[in-house]
Formats: structure tokens, sequence, C-alpha cells
């Protein structure tokens, strides 16, 4: 039974790839005689853009996510109210201006 289900679903997958390819391609070949050159223009608009986008990414973003994750890592310090860190006495308001606290 179990390897029946195995190859049921291999077979399910191989026929969802299969009818992806075939609709993928006729609405390509469609696209392109309607259009002409013009998709062969904005698929490469688009590659463009795609490898832009990965550079960018791999030259600024990553960093700017690990420079993210050190921050939110490391205990934050002094962004609490006093009473938070246990400094009540100290941080307390005077009653009066002569209170030596």
């Amino acid at each position: 039974m179990h390897n029946y289900a195995r190859s049921r679903r291999w077979r399910e997958n191989f026929v969802f790839v299969a009818f992806a390819i075939l609709f993928g391609g006729g609405l390509f070949l469609f696209l392109l005689l309607v259009s002409g050159t013009l998709l062969w223009a904005t698929l490469a608009v688009l590659l463009v853009m795609l490898v832009v986008g990965f550079f960018h990414y791999m030259f600024w973003g990553r960093t700017f996510e690990q420079q993210i994750e050190r921050q939110i890592s490391e205990p934050a310090k002094g962004l609490y109210p006093p009473s938070v860190n246990g400094d009540v006495a100290r941080h307390a308001p005077r009653s009066s201006p002569s209170d030596p606290r």
C-alpha cells in the first residue's frame, strides 16, 4: 500500500509538471507570435533586473541583515526605564531641590 501511494504521488507530480510546461510553452509561443520581438526585450529587461537585484542583495542586503541580527541579539542598554534596570533609588525624582540623593 505504501509503495502504491508513493508511485501515485510521483505520477500526480509528473502530470502536474508536464501540464505546466505545456501550458507555459504554449503561452510563451502565443505571446511571441502576438508581440514579436517585444517579448524578448521584456524578458531581457526582467533578467537584467533579477541580476541587479541579486548583486544588490549580495553586496548590501546580506551585510545589513547580519547587522540587524547582531543588534537584535545584543542586550539593549539604556532603552528600558530605570525601574526595569533596578536603579529606582538613583533615578527616583527628588522630593526637594536640597535632597542629596
